[in-house]
Parts: C-alpha cells; sequence; structure tokens
C-alpha cells in the first residue's frame, strides 16, 4: 500500500480511535504506528543499496517491487499476540493500545491491497522461504 494510503487511512481510524476514547495518547500512537511502521522498508532499502538514502529510489524499489530479498520486520502477524499482551499487561495504557491499533490496521491494509502471497505477513514463513521478495510478494499492487 502506497505511502499516502496509509496517512489517509491511518487518519481516519485515529479519528475513530478519538471519537470513541477521547485519548490524544491513543489517537496519536494509532496515527504514528498506522504510517511510520513502514519504516521497515528503510532497513530493506539501505540493506539491498547500501548506506545511501535516495527517498525517490526508496519509494520506486517499494512500490515496483525490485528487492530480491524482503525482511520487513514489523510487517509480521506474529508480533500482534505480544503487542496486545503488552497492552493488557499495561493496563491499557492509551500510548500501547493506539499503537496495536495502528499496527493492527497496517498490516491489514497491506494484506488486503498488495496482492502477497497468503503468508507473507508471516515472518516466519518469510524467514522459511529465504525471505525471497518474488516468493513472498508474486504480484503487483491492484
Amino acid at each position: 500500500m502506497r505511502l499516502e494510503h496509509h496517512v489517509l487511512l491511518s487518519a481516519v481510524v485515529s479519528g475513530v480511535v478519538y471519537a470513541a476514547s477521547r485519548s490524544m495518547p491513543a489517537t496519536l500512537s494509532s496515527l504514528f504506528v498506522g504510517i511510520f511502521l513502514d519504516g521497515d522498508h528503510v532497513l530493506d532499502y539501505l540493506r539491498e543499496y547500501g548506506l545511501r538514502l535516495n527517498l525517490r529510489e526508496l519509494f520506486h524499489a517499494s512500490y515496483e517491487r525490485t528487492f530480491k530479498r524482503t525482511f520487513l520486520i514489523f510487517h509480521a502477524w506474529e508480533w500482534m499476540p505480544l503487542v496486545l499482551l503488552l497492552a493488557w499487561l499495561s493496563s491499557g495504557n492509551p500510548w500501547i493500545v493506539g499503537a496495536a491499533i495502528g499496527w493492527t490496521q497496517h498490516l491489514l491494509a497491506d494484506q488486503l491491497v498488495n496482492t502477497p502471497n497468503k503468508w507473507a505477513y508471516s515472518i516466519l514463513w518469510r524467514w522459511r522461504h529465504g525471505f525471497d521478495h518474488k516468493v513472498s510478494f508474486p504480484f503487483h499492487e491492484r
């Protein structure tokens, strides 16, 4: 999913979070995580292209799927039980609950829009397949 779509979706979801909770911390963390979870794309870019960060090249590599290997360490459903457990253990800390909401909506949107292999957002599955980008993301964005 493209950055502008994550920004729009995160703004809408965070608006709902605010309307439901009146919690600015939950709203801000939902918005921030919903957008910036894609920071792991930068890590993949730097690993593959070296320590020169060219934003145009980064977006091109991400949108046109030119990576050979994709780690996307934050794009993994395996983190969800841990994040939810952390939210529960923190007695519903609004920063953590908001982050959990932002993370969940981001992954769900990517799962539905990016036409990945159905297991692509499992880091264990990607690991088992050598983090091969073409195996995880064999199709183009819809």
